[in-house]
Order: structure tokens, then sequence, then C-alpha cells
């Protein structure tokens, strides 16, 4: 008996073995579903829902833990019209905005990518029968069903009797009980593995979040093996069923000694901490760790290593994460195990550089990406066969092209050359294919070849939030809006706390013009980092489009401010705003931009930009060709809202053909 029909079979059973009609509503959290009086409850107060929102909820909680289908959305929901997909992602949407999160700060419906949605708060089903004239209160047998509880057979379906029984609500409950144990046999014997699934059966996976090991001795500290043994302990992790570990770029923030692991775990919103130390002394090095559940602030697991060779690095990374994974299959019952991510060198020097390097990428900084481009470069020739420092440099020499003249001729050689590389050496390299993807729409314009290396992306990795994040990207361009936001917010649920994760579902809300969203997120976005300039100059944008021009002058300063522009450039551009508004600043800014292109430093997207905003159609198009033939396609086309005043023109839905985009 398949798991996915559990929850209705003893409902069944519950019902055929009672008598009378009965009412049911469905308990989870502080709210309460009603499904005869079609009410949705919080804190027993009325919450406002339409009909349509309603019925999908019904249908969610109805299958708690268990995937329902777009499809079935669909034909359930609007059985009698005709409607999109995107409808069903806009009630979800309204849905989790009025149901918020819980004290954890965990969302109760998640996004299944590319299949449906999964409600994944535990429910319980509360049923009372009505009353009939010659019955009391006291006669009454209520129960109650867990729909997504432990994987014990007996503590599947626990009942709980609300009174003293009379003589016939003891033969109801003894009828009741032989039903059930018979009910239970046939599920030994048609399903009896129930417990190799252990860390799925409630349809979700376990969070873990794996922090950078601390030194014991501070003085002998060495990030070589406070995020390398991290690494290695989050791919052993991340090979095991049921599991969903945070990704190294996420946790590599906290290496602050004093680092609070619950504190952690809540930012990063998972079920599981593994916080490590480690001491180094003659050669050798031993290595503590503690599993904190972030829910109750328990340490419910604790290792302790035997002194190991601090020279073998490899070998001694691998033996730790093997016993640390053989404590947590026995923890949680894990029997499936897939193969452990590849470390991709067995060369140490080559894999500290790729390390610093990594750090230095993630910061998105373009200083910070060049060093980044060095390190991984350094990398590669130390060992030609290094997959993922080639993927990374791909993906660094991208991040540097921006809209600098000739930088794409320059940079795209050496970046196709180096992803090609890396998918020579390691085909089945999730992150390579989304750099090929990125590769294939900014620099060739192919973004039908674009979306087939997104997608093998997911394939390969569908808890990656960097494919969930850069396929976002690539929907974002083509205008699937919808998709690209549902998109952002699986990398979001991936990776709670990284700020490029948010920006991109920000500007995804941007360009599908929702504005009020946008706005909302993007200012969030600001909030998580104050030093990253991208989310301020997407601000702007959405204020000025929004008729806010003062807020998007403050957003346009602050920009300025963090790119390190002199306090006197600053005080002109406030003057020029004072006197002139936006369009002066607009005219300035045209100004600047046209000095660069004489001596030869132009950004044709820039300028083309600015005219558009200004309404110099003419020189719009002049730069968009020009653009064009810089960068050899337009991503943003398509979906920018500065480009809205020359979409009546002829002109704009040829260049949409000839950039591949219409």
């Amino acid at each position: 008996m398949s798991l996915e029909i559990l929850p209705n079979f003893f409902l069944d059973f519950s019902e055929r073995g009672m008598t009378g009609e009965s009412t049911h509503s469905y308990r989870f959290k502080s709210f309460r579903l009603d499904l005869e009086e079609r009410q949705l409850l919080h804190n027993e107060s009325p919450v406002s829902l339409t009909p349509k929102a309603f019925d999908v909820l019904a249908a969610l909680v109805e299958r708690a833990g268990h995937l329902v289908e777009k499809d079935e959305l669909l034909k359930t929901v609007w059985a009698d019209s005709f409607v999109e997909e995107s409808n069903v992602a806009r009630i979800v949407h309204t849905l989790r905005r009025v149901l918020g999160e819980d004290q954890n700060g965990n969302k109760f419906i998640e996004t299944v990518a590319k299949s449906g949605y999964r409600f994944v708060a535990e429910v319980e089903l509360v049923q009372q029968p009505k009353l009939k004239s010659s019955e009391t209160a006291d006669d009454v047998l209520s129960e109650s069903i867990v729909l997504d509880g432990p994987t014990e057979i007996d503590q599947l379906v626990p009942l709980t009797e609300t009174s003293a029984a009379e003589p016939k609500g003891q033969t109801r409950i003894v009828l009741f009980g032989v039903g059930f144990l018979t009910a239970v046999s046939m599920i030994f014997l048609l399903s009896f593995d129930f417990r190799s699934a252990s860390s799925e059966v409630n349809g979700t996976a376990t969070s873990f979040a794996v922090l950078p090991l601390k030194p014991i001795n501070t003085a002998a500290r060495d990030e070589l093996y406070e995020i390398g043994i991290a690494e290695s302990l989050i791919h052993k992790i991340g090979s095991m069923k049921g599991f969903v570990v945070r990704h190294l770029s996420a946790t590599r923030r906290y290496t602050d000694v004093n680092q609070d692991p619950l504190v952690a775990g809540r930012e990063q919103k998972v079920d599981y901490v593994l916080a490590s130390t480690y001491q180094l002394a003659n050669g050798k090095i031993q290595v503590s760790a503690q599993l904190f559940n972030v829910a109750n602030g328990q340490i419910e697991e604790t290792y302790k290593s035997r002194e190991k060779d601090a020279a073998g690095l490899f070998a001694m990374q691998d033996e730790i994460a093997n016993e640390v994974g053989n404590i947590l299959k026995t923890r949680f019952g894990i029997t499936s195990i897939s193969p452990v991510a590849k470390r991709g060198t067995d060369n140490e020097a080559a894999y500290r550089l790729y390390l610093q390097g990594a750090a230095l990428a993630d910061k998105y900084s373009q200083e910070e990406v060049r060093k980044a481009i060095d390190y991984f470069e350094q990398a590669v020739r130390l060992d030609p066969n290094y997959a993922p420092a080639y993927a990374r440099l791909a993906s660094a020499q991208t991040a540097v092209v921006g809209n600098r003249s000739g930088a794409a001729d320059e940079q795209y050689p050496k970046t196709k050359a180096a992803i090609e590389k890396a998918l020579g050496i390691d085909d089945n390299l999730s992150e390579a294919h989304s750099y090929l993807g990125e590769i294939k729409s900014d620099f060739e314009g192919d973004f039908a070849g674009s979306e087939r290396e997104h997608k093998r992306a997911i394939e390969l990795n569908p808890n990656s939030s960097i494919a969930h994040r850069m396929y976002a990207l690539l929907l974002t361009y083509l205008g699937r809006h919808d998709e690209a936001i549902t998109e952002s917010k699986t990398a979001i649920d991936l990776e709670p706390v990284s700020v490029m994760n948010h920006l991109v579902f920000g500007r995804s809300l941007l360009f599908a013009r929702r504005y009020d969203e946008a706005i909302a997120q993007l200012e969030r976005t600001a909030e998580m980092d104050p030093e990253f300039f991208f989310p301020h100059l997407s601000l702007s944008v959405a204020y000025r489009l929004q008729g806010d021009n003062d807020r998007a002058f403050e957003s346009f300063v602050k920009t300025r401010i963090l790119v390190h522009e002199k306090p006197d450039e600053i005080d002109s551009w406030k003057a020029t705003y004072a006197q002139s508004g936006w369009p002066g600043v607009l005219e300035l800014q045209l100004d600047q931009a046209q000095e660069k292109e004489k001596i030869g430093k132009p950004n044709y997207n820039l300028l083309a930009n600015l005219s558009s905003d200004l309404g110099h159609r003419e020189e719009a198009f002049s730069y968009l060709e020009k653009a064009l033939a810089q960068h050899g396609t337009l991503t943003m086309l398509k979906v920018h809202p500065r480009f809205d005043p020359l979409r009546d023109d002829p002109r704009f839905d040829e260049l949409l053909e000839r950039t591949g985009l219409k």
C-alpha cells in the first residue's frame, strides 16, 4: 500500500466504523479549517478567503504531506472553467501571505518545482459525529488523526477517548480497534519498510546546516580545515535520501568562534545544525561535533573523533564525514544513499586556492571577483582536471563582463573554454550546466539551449539554489514571470540568507510589473546586506515607475555612495535633482555616458536606457543596435520597463526577433 493513500485509507476506515452523520475540520498550528462551514479560523477568529483560495487550501490540507500536482488542482478547483497554471500560483501566493510562517519561521506550503505544491505543516483531523436525539455528548467518540505523523505503525493513528464510554460506546471502540488492528496487519504485509524512509514519511525532507568548524585554539586556525571538513560533511549529508543540506555558500559566513548554532539554524530555517570544533597539535587533528535540534534547542547527537593525521587532508576529511554520516544514518534510520558529490581534485594546494576563490566570488564585488579569477586560474594550473574550479572560473569570468566595452569579445572565448573543460571532465556537474545556460543566453542568444542546460542542472541537483536562481533569471528574460517567481522562491527556500536569491526574487517581481511587492522585497534585500548596491539600483527604478521620484532619487544616491563616488560628485547629483528633478538627473547621466563613449568606453545598454527614459527614440534604437553588435544579445529587452516607450515601434519587434526573444 502506498504511503500516498494512507491518510484517505484511515479516514475512510474510521468513518465506516461510526454510525450517523459526522462533521470534521482540520487543525494545523493556530489555524482550523472547517470544511462544512467553509471557514478558515486563526485562533478561532475567521480569516477572509476567496472561494477558490479556500478550495485550493482544502485540497492541499486534505493531502497534507503529499504532492498535489498543478493539473490536479486545476481539475478539482476550476473544473467548470479553463484557466492557466498561473492562477494556481497566484492563489498559493495569496495563501502563503495569509498563513504567514509558524513560530520557527517555516512556511505552510512548499513548492515542488515543475510539479505542484505540498502542505508541509502537521495536520490534525478532528472528527465529531453529529448527535442523534438519543445520544448525549458522553456517548460521542472523537478521534484525532495525525496525517503526517511518526513512522511507527502503532502511532500512525493516535486515538483519544474524550469521555467515559457507555456500553454502546465500548462496543464501538472494540469494533473500531479490531478493524484498526486488521488494517495495520494488512499494511504491514503490503508495505513492511516504512522505516527505510523515516526522514521523508511526512512528505518533506529534513533540513541541515553544517557550520564551518571552530578552532579550540584560535592561535592555530586554518581555513582549509574549517571550510574543507564542513564541505565534506555537507556532501556526505546531501547524499542521504530525505535530507536537504544548505550549500557551503550559505553557511560559510558563520566563521565567528562565538557564533550561536541555534541562531544560525533559525536564520537558515533548518531543522538541525551540525556545529563542530577542531584542535591541531603535533601534526594531528581531533574533531568534535554536536547535532542541534533547532526547534527545541537540544543537542541530539554528539561525535568525537580519535586523533587523525592532519597532513592527509582529504583522507581525514572523508573519514570524519563517513563517521558523522554513520551516526546520522542510525539516528534517522536512513538506508538510501546516493553517490557523494565529487571534490574534483586530489591536489590539496589546488583545493585551497579553489576555496579561497569561491569565498571571494560569493561576495559579488567586481574587485573580489577578479581576485577570484586569479585563484581559480592558479587552481586549474595545479590540477588541469579540476572540473569545479573550471566551472567557477567560467562563472566569475561571466560576472566581470557587465557592460564594459569589448569585454564580451575578450571574455567570451575564455568563459566558453572553461565551461567546456569543466563539462568535458564531469558532465554531471550541476553548477557547470547552470553556468553554460548563462553563457548561452548572455553571450550566444540561444535561449532554448539555455533553458535545456538550466533544466539539466536542476535535474542533476534539485536542491541547488544556484540552479533554481539562474533558471529564474532566464525565465524572467523570456517574460515567463510566474515561473520565474516560483523558481526564485524555491532558491530562497533552499538558501534563505542568500542576498542574491532575494535580489533575483525582487527583480522578478519588478519585471512582472508587480511594483509594490518588488519594492517590499528589494527593501528587505537591502537590509540583508547594507553594502550591496544592486538592491538600491533596482529600487530606484521601481520607485520611479511608481511615480515616487523622491524615494527613487534617494535610492539612486545610495548606489552612488556604495560605489564610492566622491562627496563633491554626490553633492552635484543632489543639486541637479533639486534644480531639474529626474529629467535633469537623467540628462546628466546621459552626458557622462556619452563622454565615456567618446573615449572608447561605451556602455550602450545604459545609453539606450537613458535615451528611452528621456524620450529620445531614435537615439535609443541606435544605441540598442550598437549594444546588440557589442554583446550578441540583449537579455533584458523583452521585459525591462525602461523600454516600454519603444514597444509600439515596429523596429522593437524586429529587435526582439533578432535577439531570439520573440
